[in-house]
């Protein structure tokens, strides 16, 4: 007949089996998930951990001062009992396994509280003692085996937490109150996932506002924290510290990919003025931060002055000589590798850089209704003011002198932010509402740059630099042997200048 075996429980848990699963992991989550509890208590005030050597054994103790205690000692060994605290998205619980956990890493352990006081024996029994109670509070002692790197992970976890209230930590005796790192700023008001329990006691992700305070890391990896508590390792500069539950994994290691690509957004939203080298507006998360669809104006404006500086364009395919007249102007042209198709669209958006070919444009806007661009209206030189129509003769006159002749069109659009342009098709365009013919430099400067492109387009090329310089020394000739002409156009102002600009066009 075979033997049969009956239980009262489905499962049983092999102490040792799941000490060597955590132990994996480092035991530094103990102190964490220890502090946290005394932290999220009802009322208290003061929250003390202790860690000692005794006769071998390493000791560690947490001690708070909340008047209620703990509420139902079951709490402390029921696994899986329904959590009160995840209802709350104030307070760092939700699985009601973190104190269990702990536990199950030491030799032995005990706890007490206005309850009562719970013994968990090295044997594996658990014991009860409804008659040694404390007044106030709850005090968890744990006892490990004595090891060092035992002692600096604990030391080294209690060191790291950010304490909302006040936290003492004693090592052998001598006490320190554990210390915020380097304060930087709150974000208040921003919206972030976090977790909620419905009724029937299930988690459910919700976004609500929050507040998120940001500290330097100094010399430490930059960490997320959850209300003080430490969750992992970050690529952001700062420590920082999320005041309401995060979406976090069972074990409390890492956090969901979507959240922190929203941190990243609420931070570079909110932060970007701290971001002032091109490296630390290149770095990994704000690249993913600036392609994100929430990513703001003032952001990306941001952001594209620090990586390009103040004069930047964007290639235009359509205007390839735009390209390369705004390099000419001392432009940073950016290319569409330079950044992904979210910073793109969101650059766009923003208008923080525009195309080389709405900058430094080398098209002219004239056409017909129908053939593109902006359509204006050509003046006639009956349309021009006298002033304008003696500028007009000079420029005939010493265009022919320099390249022979060639068609010049007048507009007037200021705003058109065109002054002039000419190309191989030998037409020289002038808008009279960017053309400063009243400084002596003006007129010049702008024909000699102009009236170049009639044989090369590209700003940059050695045969655009020696035409220039082949007119510059033309133009020298011309005003040499007609100083009674161009004399008058290098000194505007002169007191017979409004008799001469007048003067008839022969």
């Amino acid at each position: 007949m075979a033997k049969t075996h009956s239980s009262a429980r489905w499962f049983d848990v092999d102490p040792n089996g799941l000490r060597d699963i955590l132990a994996r992991k480092g035991h530094g989550f103990i102190v964490h998930e220890l502090v946290q509890n005394a932290w999220d208590a009802d009322g208290v005030k003061t929250v003390g951990v202790t860690i000692r050597d005794d006769k071998g054994m390493l000791e560690l103790t947490i001690a708070d001062d909340a008047l209620a205690g703990v509420e139902d000692l079951s709490d402390l060994y029921t696994l899986f009992a329904p959590s009160k605290k995840k209802h709350n998205v104030k307070k760092r619980g939700r699985f009601n396994m973190g104190e269990k956990l702990a536990i199950s890493c030491a030799n032995s352990a005990t706890i007490s509280s206005t309850k009562g006081t719970i013994y968990f024996r090295p044997n594996g029994r658990r014991e009860y003692n409804g008659e040694r109670k404390l007044d106030i509070g709850t005090q968890v002692t744990l006892r490990f085996i004595g090891v060092e790197k035992l002692r600096d992970e604990l030391v080294t976890a209690a060191r790291q937490m950010i304490p909302p209230v006040p936290t003492t930590l004693i090592l052998d005796g001598r006490d320190e109150l554990l210390s915020t790192p380097t304060y930087k700023t709150t974000v208040t008001g921003v919206q972030l996932p976090t977790e909620y329990a419905s009724e029937d006691g299930r988690l459910h992700p919700t976004i609500r506002k929050t507040e998120v305070l940001v500290y330097e890391h100094g010399n430490e990896l930059p960490l997320l924290y959850e209300m003080g508590v430490p969750v992992c390792e970050t690529n952001l500069p700062w420590h920082v510290d999320v005041f309401q539950k995060i979406p976090l994994t069972l074990d409390r290691t890492s956090v969901t990919r979507p959240f922190l690509r929203r941190l990243g957004v609420v931070l570079l939203n909110n932060l970007y003025q701290l971001l002032t080298t091109e490296a630390a507006a290149t770095e990994p998360w704000v690249r993913e931060a600036a392609s994100d669809k929430d990513c703001t104006g003032m952001a990306t404006r941001h952001l594209m002055r620090v990586r390009f500086g103040d004069k930047a364009v964007a290639f235009d395919p359509s205007d390839p000589e735009a390209n390369m007249r705004a390099v000419s102007e001392g432009y940073t042209v950016v290319h569409g590798g330079s950044m992904s198709k979210g910073e793109w669209t969101n650059v766009r958006t923003a208008e923080a850089i525009k195309p080389a070919g709405q900058v430094t444009p080398t098209h002219f806007a004239t056409a017909a209704p129908g053939e593109g661009g902006k359509v204006l209206d050509e003046l006639t030189l009956d349309q021009l003011s006298p002033d304008e129509r003696a500028l007009a003769s000079y420029l005939t006159w010493l265009t022919g002198q320099l390249v022979g002749p060639i068609t010049i069109r007048y507009f007037r659009d200021r705003g058109w932010d065109t002054t002039a342009g000419c190309g191989s098709d030998r037409v020289l365009v002038v808008n009279l509402a960017r053309f400063n013919w009243q400084k002596s430099h003006e007129i010049h400067w702008v024909v000699l740059h102009e009236l170049a492109h009639i044989r090369e387009s590209n700003h940059l090329s050695d045969e655009y630099h020696k035409e220039i310089c082949r007119l510059g020394a033309r133009l020298a000739d011309v005003a040499v042997g007609n100083p009674e002409i161009v004399g008058l156009w290098l000194h505007p102002g002169a007191p017979d200048q409004a008799a001469a600009l007048r003067r008839d066009d022969d």
